[in-house]
């Protein structure tokens, strides 16, 4: 993964661009900020959610057993999301993060909060959260 993004990079800063249609994709989505919480069925209501302030670090995997792609948002100190992964079906995505940070689950094909998604870390390492229907 890293070697096909150094490559893309390397590529286009010594003036060569990817052939047209060609797309470098990973996993992993870059990390996006969304202007506002994302509306939609099990969404919590714009910033009713928040992730508190923490020290205390800790790891979360994600899995995802639905039949179609998922957006991983961050819910911020103010409530805002933040996009940290797309997570194909049967895929899974680790993230380090910390105790009490609050995390949610965007189905896209649905266009909906994956129902009962939102997840508080807790200071237990080696946590997963699977989603399925």
């Amino acid at each position: 993964m890293i070697n096909i993004l150094a490559a893309a990079v390397i590529a286009a800063l010594s003036g060569f661009a990817l052939p047209q249609g060609q797309v470098v994709t990973t996993d992993e989505a870059p990390l996006v900020r969304v202007a506002k919480p994302l509306q939609g069925p099990n969404c919590p209501a714009p910033r009713s959610i928040r992730s508190p302030n923490s020290n205390i670090p800790t790891q979360v995997r994600f899995i995802n057993e639905l039949n179609g792609p998922v957006d991983l948002y961050w819910i911020n100190f103010k409530g805002g999301w933040k996009k940290y992964a797309r997570i194909r079906p049967g895929g899974s995505f680790s993230q380090q993060t910390y105790a009490g940070h609050a995390w949610i689950a965007y189905d896209v094909r649905a266009g909906g909060c994956v129902g009962n998604s939102l997840y508080f870390a807790k200071k237990d390492r080696g946590q997963w959260v699977k989603w399925h229907y």
